[in-house]
């Protein structure tokens, strides 16, 4: 006898065919309708809210007169809510987003005074090798979904890469097996018989799973009376229960030796044999995946570490000043800016595959998230960059920050403000040395301009320096130019809006303003006052310490005209060249079809014929990518219009402009084929060496006019290899070129395409090739007939949100809706990078990170300050072990940091910060401490042990 575990549920997609706002409409009735049947039939027991709890925000929102029932029904466990917020696509997300994701979720149940306990994921489209790990730094032992599974039994252990283990109760026929339940008890009966057939030979247990819902199914008043019915008619035992319930009888009937004797699986889940895993969803949308990898970089990589370093900083130097102001806390900012960007990553907003207003919608919400991010990230650099000491003999300075857990070097694009006279001056790195800049351009927010005579200007400039560099009670003075002739004069202020605390106006340019009043023949004053006024530069930094800052000087020059004695490189170069060189790289453009060799002078590998642009045709869906049955690759321009070659103080550049000429979309007809019907798309691809980086920037910026296709660039490998590495969540992962044969029975037909996170990798153990990428997580390693080819997805463009014809898979995954935006008919820029290695993608780790984000730079003038000008506030060794996360605790003051072995082997890592803590101890990722070690006390260096592929998160008190 079975005893059958009714779970009633609904799952709820918050947007998806229709807009969150029309869902919503339908969870507030399903929500009301449910509290009605609780409250009236006492023997309908539970209801699970899916696993997630924005569902609670949503519904009170609207209703807030809902929370009293919902409080009371939930706390005695009727209704059921946790672990995560929403229930998001895990391999379109970071590792740290779905961390945020389960801590607020935990926050919200703490609030609402329970939670289940359980890894509940029934919908996601695959599943990450480290969710075990990610489970279980919650204190989740147990995982439930529905997809990537394949044919394993009802009953597993999946581990983790650094051996974490949960056990798996697998959603074998889905979280819908009972959904649509019949009225009549003697065919529910039948139902529920003929769901217990399927799942008995494949348990281990006599508990079984009737999974009551599905997608924004409605309760149903009359359960209670249909499963009393079934009971009694099968001679099972059938009982309304709850997701906690059947786990814990599943764990009691096996006990730890029968968990212990269960098959143990690793690695990721993406098995499509029983289910579709919609790998399509990849590069659906490509524009959603690349705004979500600009947010993710900017919470985690700036917002978050800098917020906390700054508010830690300030809070030193005010316990020894109390003058010294304080700052508001970011890390309130930078949740709620989490919150919008959480908001996006359900897997049908993540995923692209919803209707056309649910991804307009989405736009805001990463606008939103960018601009709250970007508010702490600039206070929070200006914070930290106000205390950097310049010392006084500079003009002005820039703090370049680096967010990277490793040294880095890269282009900086800032804005000096006040503005310094290229001419005059010369820019010095750290060490002293001069190096080249690129004047950009200049530019300020307003311009006002007036009239004086002499008298007046004379009593402007004396309340002026009366107020400490204040004029009219409006603007701070930062910088000042004089100029005169014929008895007229330009003055020039560049000032900023507000009472700046300390300012004062310009000794030098103030003493000759003062002595020019004093020549009667100059009567006329003509004032340019520039609100906001910069001179944007561009220049290389070059090891810029791991999450940390260093300091550039503007300088006044001996010389007009030489740095170090030699004369300055002109502003551009642009020759007729077609190649580009530093000291590690040569890259060669081939003029009649665009592509490149670029060759490697340290190992002396060339990689020709590289950047190879081809496009296919795609008769699928958002889901799906789906091959014409008569395709028509395009793999060359129709012609190549302009190669340009430009130098300058930042580098060298190749810009090639190209026209492809490509079918127009698919045949109108029967879909089988692309159409004769052409149209040209402009392509644009510049490449970029800078001096002293070993790796090739390439920026391609496609004008699409076409649909039904998928642009792909190919990077060919001059050498065989069957298998490539790439960057996964906490993990590296190995796969094959090719797919499984014999797949004709499966329910979706495995694709060669596979997620990464920001780079690839493949070597023949002496030299390798790693391409890095922004945002675009869809790649595939080819075989070929001179070795390999990595090819990365750039764009995907479909029509329809689902589509029932399809070769590769059966039936539909979800409404059979038009989607025209899906096609993407825009202008896309996309950024990836080739680092030719020694050794393996190890090798490369250090720069493919450094490609995520580019440096950041603060403008600030002369100054004596309490850092140092060059400093590094974390630091972790060896190079394996990686930074994840550096934040301000979810409760409490101190700091977080999370680390990570990237390699599979166990390490002795150090951490050292850039201050004396008084305690770090080990805490799990939801920052609690319960039994962990303490790593330290009164210093500023944490030594631990970390095992191969392990992530852990260490907590200090200041």
């Amino acid at each position: 006898m079975y005893t059958l575990h009714v779970v009633s549920h609904t799952h709820w997609d918050r947007e998806w065919y229709l807009t969150f706002q029309q869902f919503r409409f339908r969870l507030v009735d399903l929500v009301e309708r449910l509290s009605k049947i609780l409250e009236q039939d006492p023997e309908y027991r539970h209801f699970m809210l899916d696993g997630q709890t924005v569902m609670l925000q949503d519904i009170l929102d609207v209703r807030p007169e809902l929370e009293d029932p919902l409080r009371r029904l939930i706390g005695v466990g009727r209704i059921i809510i946790g672990p995560w917020f929403v229930l998001p696509d895990e391999f379109l997300v970071s590792p740290e987003s779905l961390v945020r994701n389960l801590l607020l979720g935990d926050r919200i149940c703490r609030e609402w005074g329970t939670k289940m306990e359980l890894g509940y994921v029934p919908d996601p489209f695959g599943h990450i090798s480290q969710l075990p790990q990610l489970l279980r730094g919650f204190g989740i032992d147990t995982a439930l979904f529905a997809r990537g599974a394949g044919d394993q039994p009802l009953e597993f252990r999946w581990a983790a890469p650094d051996g974490s283990e949960v056990l798996v109760c697998y959603l074998r026929d889905h979280y819908d097996n009972t959904a649509l339940l019949p009225t009549d008890g003697e065919e529910v009966a039948d139902m529920f018989a003929r769901a217990r057939d399927s799942l008995a030979p494949h348990a281990a247990t006599t508990h079984l799973l009737m999974m009551q819902g599905t997608d924004h199914l409605q309760p149903r008043a009359d359960l209670s009376d249909l499963i009393a019915a079934a009971d009694s008619q099968l001679p099972d035992r059938v009982t309304h229960s709850n997701l906690p319930a059947y786990v814990k009888a599943v764990r009691e009937e096996l006990g730890p030796s029968g968990i212990a004797g269960l098959p143990l699986q690793t690695g990721e889940m993406r098995d499509p044999s029983r289910a579709n895993i919609l790998p399509g969803v990849l590069s659906t949308r490509m524009w959603i995946k690349q705004r979500n990898h600009t947010c993710e970089m900017l919470l985690e990589r700036w917002a978050e570490p800098f917020g906390a370093v700054s508010e830690l900083v300030a809070d030193e130097l005010t316990s020894t000043n109390s003058d010294r102001p304080s700052i508001t806390p970011f890390a309130v900012h930078t949740r709620r800016a989490w919150k919008y960007l959480l908001e996006n990553h359900p897997h049908d907003s993540i995923c692209g595959c919803s209707v056309d207003q649910v991804h307009r919608e989405m736009r805001t919400r990463f606008d939103w998230c960018e601009q709250l991010g970007e508010e702490v990230v600039g206070a929070a650099l200006q914070s930290l960059a106000a205390e950097v000491t310049t010392g006084t003999d500079c003009t002005a300075a820039l703090v370049v920050f680096n967010p990277s857990s490793a040294y880095q070097s890269g282009l900086v694009r800032a804005a000096v403000t006040p503005p310094v006279d290229p001419q005059q001056v010369a820019l010095l790195n750290p060490a002293g040395k001069a190096v080249g800049f690129r004047i950009r351009e200049y530019k300020f927010q307003s311009e006002t301009e007036m009239t004086f005579d002499r008298g007046t200007m004379a009593q402007i400039l004396d309340q002026a320096e009366a107020s400490g560099g204040v004029v009219w009670g409006e603007w701070s003075v930062r910088g000042l130019r004089v100029q005169a002739s014929e008895g007229t004069a330009q003055v020039t202020a560049s000032v900023t809006r507000g009472i700046s605390p300390g300012a004062a106006l310009p000794e030098e340019r103030t003493a000759q303003l003062k002595d020019l009043l004093e020549d009667e023949s100059v009567q006329e004053y003509q004032v340019r006052i520039l609100e906001g006024e910069a001179l944007e530069v561009e220049f290389v930094a070059h090891n810029m310490p791991p999450l940390g800052y260093a300091t550039y000087r503007f300088v006044k020059r001996e010389r007009t005209n030489s740095i170090d004695g030699q004369e300055r490189t002109p502003e551009t170069d642009s020759t007729d060249g077609l190649d580009i060189e530093n000291k590690y790289l040569r890259v060669e453009v081939d003029p009649t079809t665009g592509l490149f060799t670029v060759t490697d002078k340290v190992t002396g590998l060339a990689l020709p014929e590289s950047h190879r642009l081809v496009d296919g045709g795609d008769r699928g869906d958002e889901y799906n990518y789906c091959q014409p049955e008569q395709d028509w690759l395009v793999d060359s321009p129709a012609e190549v219009l302009a190669v340009d070659r430009k130098v300058d103080p930042t580098g060298q550049s190749l810009t090639v402009r190209m026209s492809y000429c490509i079918p127009e979309g698919l045949d109108s007809a029967d879909r089988l084929s692309r159409s004769r019907q052409k149209v040209d798309i402009p392509i644009c691809v510049r490449v970029t060496l800078l001096p002293g980086l070993r790796r090739v920037d390439l920026e391609t910026t496609v004008d699409n006019r076409a649909r039904d296709h998928r642009l792909r660039v190919h990077f060919p490998i001059p050498f065989a290899v069957d298998e490539a590495d790439a960057s996964g969540h906490w993990d590296v992962i190995q796969f094959p070129a090719g797919v499984p044969e014999k797949t004709e029975e499966w329910f979706e037909q495995p694709q060669p395409t596979r997620p990464q996170r920001g780079w690839v990798s493949v070597s023949d153990g002496q030299r390798g090739v790693t391409i890095a990428n922004r945002g675009l997580p869809e790649v595939e390693l080819v075989r070929s007939e001179r070795g390999a080819e990595i090819a990365l997805t750039l764009m995907r463009c479909v029509g329809w949100l689902s589509r029932d014809d399809l070769h590769c898979r059966r039936g539909n995954a979800g409404p059979m809706l038009e989607v025209p935006e899906a096609q993407c008919k825009d202008r896309y820029t996309f950024r990836y990078a080739i680092i030719p290695h020694s050794g393996d993608y190890r090798s490369a780790l250090a720069l493919a990170e450094g490609f995520q984000t580019d440096l950041r730079a603060v403008s600030i003038g002369p100054q004596r300050e309490v850092l140092p000008s060059e400093l590094s506030f974390v630091s972790v060794e060896p190079e394996i072990l990686r930074i994840s996360a550096v934040k301000t605790p979810e409760d409490g003051q101190g700091l977080i940091l999370r680390v990570w072995n990237s390699g599979p082997e166990p390490v002795e890592g150090r951490i050292r910060l850039w201050r004396r803590f008084s305690r770090a101890v080990v805490t799990d990722m939801a920052e609690r401490e319960g039994n962990g070690a303490e790593l330290a006390r009164d210093t500023d260096v944490v030594n631990l042990s970390v095992q191969g592929r392990e992530v852990v998160t260490v907590r200090l008190a200041f």
